[in-house]
């Protein structure tokens, strides 16, 4: 599936990549640079980076969910009902974890320190919360791949589209992405204002020829190797 996502990206050169440190993520991430015809420059950004051509940030982990990391699902929604800590669903958490809240700020940290940074160098200047100074010059389309966690992309999304300075309202986004489903945000300057779309949502088209076999993943045979899908969740320090 990954394979099949990074190439159906191969002909769209990436500015940047940046990703999430978590296994998953960054596996997912070094596949797409893998498949590009070129090398995405980290000059775009002063994030250094553990591996070449991708901006690693812990700013983009997925929510940490505390005492039930590991659990399952229903231990989530059911047993530990009772351990959250909170007043509303976005503020509540298990001990040790985050609450949504936290990964909004979170999510908005990581747009003021990576993102909108790697933005001001199509537009030559800040695209922050008072992005209203014009650019006359024009500028061609630039893109940057965010590689990251179902509920931090989410929060993420949602994040961008408050940066909107149009006048337009936005929801906040809910949906969930499916395995290497991709979402699409549009960020352009028009007559002085930063307008923020999402043109794209859950769109998975890559995996129309991947096929599963038994024993395997997708339409590659067994491999002895083949890791526990909960590894790739390993927090590593």
């Amino acid at each position: 599936q990954v394979r099949a996502l990074g190439s159906s990206f191969s002909d769209t050169p990436f500015a940047a990549i940046v990703a999430s440190p978590l296994v998953r993520a960054l596996a997912t991430a070094e596949v797409v640079r893998d498949l590009q015809q070129t090398v995405p420059d980290l000059a775009a950004s002063t994030v250094e980076s553990p591996s070449p051509g991708i901006v690693v940030s812990p700013l983009l982990r997925e929510q940490h969910f505390g005492s039930a990391e590991g659990r399952s699902f229903v231990f989530r929604a059911d047993d530990g009902r009772a351990q959250l800590d909170g007043s509303n669903s976005r503020s509540q958490r298990f001990p040790g974890g985050e609450s949504l809240a936290e990964v909004a700020q979170r999510a908005e940290k990581a747009l003021d320190d990576i993102l909108l940074p790697l933005l001001d160098r199509q537009y030559g200047h800040s695209s922050g919360k008072s992005a209203n100074r014009t650019s006359s010059a024009p500028c061609q389309d630039r893109h940057i791949a965010v590689v990251s966690h179902g509920i931090f992309i989410r929060e993420l999304v949602t994040a961008f589209l408050r940066r909107d300075t149009t006048g337009r309202v936005h929801p906040h986004v809910h949906c969930a992405l499916g395995n290497t489903g991709w979402m699409r945000v549009r960020v352009e300057k028009v007559e002085g204002s930063l307008r923020v779309d999402v043109t794209e949502y859950n769109r998975r088209e890559h995996l129309a020829a991947v096929t599963r076999q038994r024993g395997g993943i997708g339409s590659s045979a067994h491999d002895p190797k083949q890791k526990d899908i909960r590894d790739f969740f390993t927090r590593k320090n």
